[in-house]
C-alpha cells in the first residue's frame, strides 16, 4: 500500500470511522427519523465541533495534495475548496456527490458551492452559489454559541441539531471518499473498514459489510 495513502487511512479515515461510532452511540436516545431533524443536545454539539473542524483539516490536506504550494496555515474553506472544487470523482465534482442516509434521504452536502478569484485576486462566492447551510450554523455554533438567530428567540447552539450534524457527516464522508477514489488504488479501496451511514448513489466500496446485522437500514457490527 502506497505510504501516503496508509497514513491517510491510520490518520484521517480510521478517525472518521470513530466519530460515526460516536453518532450510532446516540440511537440509544434519539432515533435516526426526519421527525428527530431539529433535536439538539450537547452530544450533538460536541459532534458537530468536532466533525467540521476534521472537515477543515481534510479540506487543507485535499487541497495540499493538488496544489504543492498551497499554503495551509490561516486557510479558510474559500482557500482550501477553490483548489479542490473542479476535481472530478467518478466523472462528478465533489459538489454534485450525493450520499444515501440509508432510505431516509439522499444528500447532496457540498451542492451550489463554488468561488472564484476577482479582480483583486481575492477568492468570493460565485454569483448564485453559497456557502453550505451546514457549514453557516457551525460557525455560528463555534463562535456565537450564545446568541440569538431568530424571531422565536432560539440559542445559536440549538443548530447543533440532529440534521446538521448528519449533513456535516456527509460532507467529511464525501471529501474523504473523493480524496481516496482519487489517490488509492482499487486494492488499497478493497481494504478500507467501510462507512455505516453512508452509500454513495452509485455502488462503490463503501457499503454494508456483508456479515454485519442490519438495523432500521443501518448497518451496525
Amino acid at each position: 500500500m502506497d505510504k501516503d495513502i496508509k497514513r491517510f487511512i491510520k490518520n484521517y479515515w480510521n478517525f472518521y470511522l470513530r466519530l460515526e461510532d460516536d453518532f450510532f452511540a446516540t440511537l440509544k436516545y434519539v432515533e435516526f427519523d426526519k421527525k428527530n431533524y431539529n433535536t439538539f443536545s450537547l452530544e450533538y454539539l460536541k459532534l458537530y465541533l468536532s466533525v467540521c473542524s476534521e472537515i477543515d483539516v481534510i479540506g487543507k490536506v485535499f487541497a495540499k495534495k493538488k496544489n504543492n504550494t498551497f499554503e495551509c496555515k490561516n486557510a479558510d474553506i474559500y482557500k482550501w475548496w477553490i483548489n479542490i472544487q473542479d476535481e472530478l470523482v467518478e466523472n462528478k465534482l465533489i459538489s454534485e456527490i450525493e450520499v444515501n442516509f440509508g432510505d431516509i434521504e439522499k444528500i447532496v452536502p457540498w451542492k451550489n458551492f463554488k468561488v472564484e478569484r476577482n479582480l483583486q485576486n481575492r477568492i468570493k462566492l460565485c454569483d448564485k452559489k453559497k456557502v453550505p447551510d451546514w457549514w453557516s450554523s457551525y460557525n455560528k455554533v463555534k463562535h456565537n454559541r450564545m446568541d440569538f438567530f431568530d424571531q422565536e428567540n432560539k440559542a445559536s447552539y440549538e443548530k447543533a441539531n440532529f440534521y446538521n450534524l448528519l449533513k456535516a457527516f456527509a460532507g467529511l464522508f464525501v471529501l474523504e471518499n473523493s480524496y481516496l477514489k482519487k489517490y488509492a488504488t482499487d486494492d488499497e479501496l478493497k481494504c478500507l473498514k467501510k462507512s455505516k451511514l453512508f452509500q454513495k448513489e452509485s455502488k462503490t466500496y463503501i457499503e454494508a459489510e456483508s456479515d454485519s446485522i442490519i438495523i432500521d437500514n443501518f448497518s451496525l457490527e
